[in-house]
């Protein structure tokens, strides 16, 4: 769809920054509360509104939860270029406070995507197996880590050693972005293509700070 690819280069482009910029020392530190404040404030504002609509507007429960999931959803516009700007001045840097909102901003858009697409999924579903609709978000999930993973782990090393250039490994990234969002959209997986997105951008970001990348690489 239309909105689909005029948003799509904008979460790419701030997921991409955000996520191949965290610490990941920081970030192992900080898993659990990383978890629960991506899944508890969505879950909870996802079931607010959803009860809301019911109440007052009188929609079904399962359009109630459409709805509060796209409320929920975290802008990465607003949080991640705050957070960013506020890094680059140290502020919070010493408590990891960036990279635990960032990471958290970025699992919250996940988690919304995906359950948004899987309710999508069973108020128009037109096949007979409820079985495949069940397994449509552990397969999302599974093909967009195995393919973060792989693409992540490609762009860490495709570059030739020593001094890499800055310029292609942007491009590396990015295109890998694009082909995961638009080649989810593609297979009907969408809800993929955003957690892979995170997936490649995290593990890129590990995998160049291990050759000497540092917060203020190129």
């Amino acid at each position: 769809p239309d909105w689909y690819a005029a948003t799509g280069p904008l979460l790419c482009c701030y997921s991409s920054k955000s996520l191949s910029g965290l610490n990941p020392a920081i970030l192992k530190q900080l898993s659990a509360m990383v978890f629960r404040l991506a899944f508890l404030p969505c879950i909870a504002e996802a079931s607010a509104v959803a009860v809301a609509s019911y109440v007052f507007l009188g929609l079904p429960w399962i359009w109630g939860f459409m709805l509060g999931f796209i409320l929920a959803a975290v802008s990465p516009a607003v949080v991640v270029s705050c957070l960013l700007s506020l890094q680059d001045r140290g502020f919070g840097v010493t408590k990891g406070i960036p990279t635990l909102v960032i990471a958290a901003a970025s699992m919250d858009d996940v988690l919304a995507i995906s359950c948004f697409t899987i309710l999508l999924g069973i108020t128009f579903n037109t096949e007979p197996n409820m079985a495949l609709l069940i397994l449509h978000g552990p397969l999302e999930i599974v093909v967009a880590v195995v393919w973060g993973l792989g693409w992540g782990i490609l762009i860490t090393f495709l570059p030739p050693q020593p001094n890499p250039s800055p310029l292609l490994r942007l491009l590396l990234l990015g295109g890998g972005a694009l082909l995961a969002l638009f080649g989810s959209d593609l297979i009907h997986l969408k809800g993929a293509g955003a957690l892979a997105i995170l997936v490649m951008a995290f593990v890129a970001g590990v995998g160049w700070r291990r050759q000497g990348w540092g917060d203020s690489n190129p």
